[in-house]
């Protein structure tokens, strides 16, 4: 029900930190407060997991002498230690009178600070020119809006979130639209919303399986009023002037690395375990064969064909390279039937992982071959592009034991690796006789 703040204010001065919360308060910023003291412990993680606007105090230990990098060192280390690797990026605003210290800082966190938790930039306000000043809130937020100007990439993303909120805001309306007005009491409200979702939750999964996962139910009724709500949200105006200065190289793209294509790619396409909890039955999982099957005769029991002549004929990968590759499963079937938990086979289609510094044999490929993006996946493994066969699909009373799941396709890749796969089993076939 309760999110951390977005904007967090750290200081070792309690009188200080309050005034400067309550500036922001007073202008209507959600704001907390975090009061930095040496001997209270560590400050806790959880108040910067949603952090956007981070105020760090450059002066959090007096005392500290004339060495600036005892005071880096210390934000580094707040930095270091409490910013989530999830919680998306965020801006640091350095109280200092001095704006040399705030690009030393800058820095000194890009060489300390590991690159998952760094700002996407350091910016410097006077602390003085706040405290105690009427209307301080609005004048930090108009000095800090005019400095986040100079970066219009940086604000761009920032109000693509902000689009995200007021998207969310209006499918939130779009439900309580559902509510009459005579059961908008203090006393029906709740039956009345509690009715509303169970409906919605049913016409998405059916009644027998909401129990499983209500919020999984609610959300997959939701999301296309929330997708929909974010993508036809015309952007006009300052708006639209602000995106055209973000997005300026469409046209100039230098090339990318395998490894940058990869990154790109995994980051639209897969949910790694790092990320969420991953079951080997969820739709899109790939999954790592077991050892017995990879070694032994399970894969001729399941696919008519040993481990080693499925590479060599069906993925065309020599001898010498078959190490290298990575063998895998895809959990696909139709979304409807994993959505309403159907009782039945689990339908899973044979893959391929294949570095891009192995070459494939030359041969005619086959129309049952879907060739994937490129993709970085499993630690330690290289960029790769995945290859399924839908010729060789296979099915299991429940999920294999001993197939872990290394990763989750994300719905776009995987509805159109699943229309592949019906369609190549679907096309029609003829009988041509020669003339």
């Amino acid at each position: 029900m309760f999110s951390f703040g977005r904007y967090v204010v750290v200081d070792d001065n309690k009188d200080e930190m309050r005034l400067l919360v309550e500036a922001l308060h007073g202008d209507g910023t959600p704001c907390v407060g975090a009061l930095y003291d040496p001997g209270a412990g560590d400050l806790k993680p959880e108040h910067f997991s949603n952090v956007r606007l981070l105020f760090l105090d450059l002066h959090l230990v007096p005392g500290q002498g004339t060495n600036p990098n005892a005071r880096y060192s210390l934000l580094a280390g707040l930095l270091e230690g409490n910013i989530s690797t999830t919680g998306g990026p965020y801006i640091v605003v350095l109280w200092t009178s001095h704006p040399e210290e705030c690009a030393a800082f800058a820095d000194y966190v890009e060489q300390k600070v590991s690159a998952a938790k760094r700002p996407l930039v350091v910016l410097q306000l006077d602390k003085n020119s706040y405290l105690g000043v009427e209307n301080a809130g609005a004048k930090i937020r108009a000095d800090v809006k005019a400095r986040v100007a100079q970066n219009p990439q940086i604000q761009a993303l920032l109000n693509w979130e902000a689009g995200v909120l007021k998207a969310a805001a209006s499918t939130l309306a779009a439900v309580g639209s559902l509510i009459s007005d005579d059961e908008r009491t203090l006393a029906g409200y709740s039956a009345a919303l509690d009715g509303v979702m169970s409906r919605l939750a049913a016409a998405a999964v059916g009644k027998p399986n909401v129990d499983r996962d209500p919020r999984a139910a609610v959300s997959a009724a939701l999301i296309p009023v929330l997708q929909d709500s974010l993508l036809n949200a015309s952007a006009t105006g300052d708006t639209l002037d602000l995106w055209k200065a973000a997005v300026t190289k469409v046209k100039n793209l230098p090339d990318m690395s395998n490894e940058q294509v990869g990154a790109m790619n995994r980051a639209l396409h897969l949910s790694l375990p790092a990320n969420e909890a991953i079951s080997a039955d969820d739709w899109g999982a790939v999954l790592k064969p077991s050892l017995a099957a990879s070694s032994g005769d399970q894969m001729q029991q399941l696919f008519g064909m040993k481990l080693s002549t499925l590479l060599n004929d069906i993925f065309l990968i020599d001898k010498a390279d078959r190490e290298k590759c990575l063998p895998c499963v895809i959990r696909i079937g139709a979304v409807c039937d994993y959505a309403q938990r159907k009782p039945g086979p689990i339908l899973y289609v044979m893959g391929l992982l294949v570095p891009v510094e192995v070459t494939r044999r030359n041969a005619v490929v086959s129309k049952a071959e879907f060739e994937g993006p490129l993709l970085l996946t499993v630690e330690d493994f290289p960029v790769a592009k995945l290859f399924v066969n839908a010729r060789f699909q296979i099915s299991f009373a429940k999920s294999p034991e001993g197939w872990d799941p290394i990763f989750r396709i994300r719905e776009g890749l995987l509805v159109a690796l699943a229309a592949h796969c019906a369609e190549y089993i679907t096309r029609p076939g003829f009988i041509k006789l020669p003339l």
